[in-house]
């Protein structure tokens, strides 16, 4: 592609290395005449293909001409160039996944068997039969508890036998030991850049609060899934950084935040 004057040689580009190393050089055969310096980009240009950052110039004189390259690196989405393309105002997002445990009981699928042994009462040393209803209960009020013929009781320990009768463990928990199992818990955190503190002080809440983030990665972006927490507000030498942490649960107590 040509700049102006700048006629891109037969040989140009010339590319250097892979990945965020990559070099690309775009070299020009320009006519003495020409005053080149007008038209070498800023550093940290994005080259007119669109393909790097501009990183330097170079310069050779021939008979006649003279020839002038501009190398660029990097990619335009490259984490490492963040810090040339980014203006005031842009935001950046770190996302990563934490695992937590949550309670058996609050699983979809949750059954009582899971993680209580059932006991049955009877008068004597012959327990009752298992109940249907214990293989699909999903709360504790499906057995009585009640010391009365045929009565059940859910407990992880064996109750204590009342005065008369027996408690016969008659199903034993088909997880036992297992109180709690992992989910994936998202956190993102926003950092926004802002040339003016007083601006950033503005953008950054000052509680505890509900708020999704702008990008959530395929989550919900209900506000009343993420709970935002302000970071501060540190210089990074060119902007005032807005920083917000976001975590996600099913759901945020509107009573404690808002």
């Amino acid at each position: 592609m040509n700049i102006g004057p700048l006629i891109e040689r037969p040989d140009s580009p010339q590319i250097n290395g892979t990945g965020p190393d990559k070099t690309i050089t775009r070299m020009y055969n320009v006519d003495k005449s020409v005053d080149y310096e007008q038209y070498v980009p800023s550093k940290g240009a994005v080259s007119p293909e669109g393909d790097g950052f501009f990183l330097t110039p170079s310069f050779k004189t021939k008979p006649g001409y003279n020839i002038i390259a501009f190398t660029y690196g990097g990619s335009l989405v490259s984490p490492s160039n963040k810090d040339r393309a980014r203006r005031s105002g842009s935001i950046d997002y770190d996302f990563r996944i934490n695992i937590i445990e949550k309670a058996l009981e609050t699983h979809a699928d949750y059954l009582v068997c899971w993680n209580y042994d059932l006991y049955g009462w009877s008068t004597d040393t012959t327990p009752p039969s298992v109940p249907a209803w214990a293989a699909t209960a999903t709360t504790r009020t499906n057995a009585t508890g009640l010391a009365a013929a045929a009565g059940f009781y859910w407990s992880k320990s064996r109750p204590s036998d009342p005065k008369a009768g027996y408690w016969h463990k008659i199903k034993d928990c088909i997880e036992p030991g297992v109180e709690a199992y992992p989910v994936p818990q998202p956190v993102i955190i926003t950092r926004k850049y802002f040339k003016n503190e007083d601006l950033a002080v503005a953008y950054m809440p000052s509680t505890i609060s509900l708020g999704a983030p702008g990008k959530t990665y395929g989550w919900s972006s209900n506000d009343s899934h993420w709970l935002q927490f302000p970071q501060g507000i540190p210089n990074d030498g060119e902007f005032f950084v807005a920083e917000i942490e976001h975590e996600y649960a099913d759901s945020w107590s509107s009573n404690l935040y808002s």
